[in-house]
């Protein structure tokens, strides 16, 4: 198994998509803070500091968009290229297999998120200063990276299970938006005073923790459909994963 996901890890360290979808990233974001900054001067408001910057960093359509596309790159290169039978041939079963994947490409969720997040940083605090941290941004960020994982989770899923590059960044793209569509449906349906069921999909959870300030009832919300989000796909995955052919 260690072998196995350092095999993974290599493999995805010398993969030029990685980097390619990175670059792609960095550069909406600089887009952003560009556009950010003329719409500050034009009203007459303070630019966003290097900490106001890291909270909104993984919040844009964009970033969690080109995050999808890197993930099921990575995840479908051996199913693509038909070179995971060599992988089963050597012994190694699909639950292995499945969470080496899994592992691998979380840290490279993680690594990719790092990276744009210090550049934000560095953008938000040239154009407005440092910022000032809030009672609970340390909270904030703890449930924006547990959010993280309930994407990587999805879009992992989608990928692993679809196998081919060309469906699982189709299925990544458009799937969350049926979610969307689905939920707005259980609204219209079903009302409730103080509840919505849109309220609790990750899209909404993680446009609102991206703006300040955030509340503790946001933070709860976050935390809790986050592991419930994270534990329902990777096991629907993980089934589904063993009953695919190859």
């Amino acid at each position: 198994m260690v072998k196995l996901i350092r095999f993974e890890l290599r493999k995805l360290m010398q993969q030029k998509s990685f980097y390619i979808c990175m670059a792609m990233s960095l550069l909406f974001l600089s887009i952003n803070f560009t556009v950010s900054q003329k719409l500050s001067t034009f009203m007459n408001v303070q630019s966003l500091t290097g900490l106001d910057a890291i909270q909104s960093t993984i919040g844009s359509l964009s970033y969690t968009l080109i995050l999808s596309i890197c993930i099921a790159l990575f995840i479908t290169d051996d199913y693509a290229g038909g070179t995971i039978k060599n992988i089963f041939s050597k012994g190694y079963s699909r639950t292995q297999v499945f969470f080496a994947k899994y592992i691998v490409s979380l840290f490279g969720t993680l690594l990719f998120t790092l990276v744009c997040t210090l550049f934000s940083f560095a953008i938000g605090s040239f154009l407005g200063g440092v910022g000032n941290i809030g009672p609970r941004f340390l909270l904030t960020m703890i449930c924006q990276i547990l959010l993280l994982t309930a994407y990587h989770t999805m879009y992992f899923g989608f990928s692993i299970v679809l196998g081919k590059s060309g469906s699982a960044i189709a299925g990544c793209i458009i799937m969350p938006t049926v979610f969307t569509l689905l939920y707005s449906l259980f609204d219209s349906w079903i009302s409730f005073s103080n509840f919505t069921f849109k309220s609790i999909w990750l899209d909404n959870l993680l446009g609102n923790l991206s703006k300040a300030p955030v509340n503790s009832t946001l933070l709860r919300q976050s935390a809790l459909f986050s592991l419930i989000y994270i534990i329902l796909f990777g096991t629907i995955a993980l089934i589904l994963s063993q009953k695919k052919e190859y």
